[in-house]
């Protein structure tokens, strides 16, 4: 059972090059914001100068993009 729980978990979370890809945007760009402060603690993670974001908060910011297009 943990050996499941922890895939799950490692399912939940995304590189930045991944998060980019997915709000078709370039890393520089996302790292950008991260380094402004436009991500919230706990949307994000930096370990040992990776950052990881959690894939359900970028698929929220990929759903708001295509629905303030589509307006």
């Amino acid at each position: 059972m943990i050996f499941i729980e922890r895939i799950n978990v490692i399912n939940e979370v995304i590189t930045l090059q991944e998060a980019s890809e997915i709000l078709n945007c370039s890393d520089s760009t996302l790292r950008r914001q991260v380094l402004k402060g436009n991500f919230k603690e706990g949307e994000y993670r930096k370990a040992k100068g990776t950052i990881l974001f959690y894939k359900a908060v970028i698929e929220e910011i990929k759903s708001k993009k295509q629905h303030s297009k589509n307006k």
